[in-house]
């Protein structure tokens, strides 16, 4: 009977040792070394991308100028000569801002000849991404669009050019740090 004690205390004492040594084992101390840390996403570059779309009547009786700040923070200009014009400025460092709009004027000699005449109507889409210092986005957006067209009368196709000669006026900013609407960059339409 002394030898059936015995045996059942050292079955147990080396069932409570395995019991502790798979707890002791399955500790959660080494449970941090397996999270990925995650990696602090710092905003150091961006890139603006803008797409206007003119009409074929616009281009037919206007002379038509984009205006826009480069990366270097200088004012450019170019014609638009086709129903789509893209312009991509990307920002090697940050805080960047600028403008862009895109004017209009009626083409010295033009006769108006048809009835009416298609203009686009802020037809600009502007796309904006920021990256990090490995180049991921941390932040970006597309807002605007290059459908929105109005039919103007012949009879009032010059009044309605110099009324709306700069039809897309809009400034940006691109940070580093977020503004109130918890974004790195913000884009207002400006009224001119």
């Amino acid at each position: 009977m002394n030898y059936k004690k015995m045996t059942f205390r050292a079955s147990m004492l080396g069932l409570i040792v395995m019991l502790f040594a798979g707890l002791v084992s399955c500790s959660s101390d080494d449970d941090d070394k397996n999270i990925p840390v995650e990696e602090t996403k710092v905003p150091t570059t961006g890139a603006i991308v803008f797409l206007y779309a003119a009409t074929e009547d616009e281009l037919s009786i206007c002379d038509m100028i984009a205006e826009y700040t480069d990366e270097n923070g200088a004012t450019k200009t170019e014609a638009i000569t086709a129903t789509k014009w893209k312009k991509q400025i990307n920002f090697s460092s940050l805080p960047a801002k600028g403008l862009i709009s895109i004017k209009r004027t009626l083409k010295a000699n033009v006769e108006l000849e048809k009835k009416s005449y298609q203009f686009s109507s802020h037809s600009l889409l502007i796309t904006v991404a920021i990256f990090d210092q490995n180049k991921k986005t941390v932040d970006s957006a597309t807002s605007g669009s290059t459908n929105s067209y109005l039919s103007v009368g012949k009879d009032k196709v010059e009044e309605y050019i110099k009324k709306e000669s700069s039809n897309t006026y809009y400034s940006y900013v691109l940070d580093k740090k977020k503004n109130a609407q918890d974004s790195y960059f913000t884009i207002e339409y400006l009224k001119q």
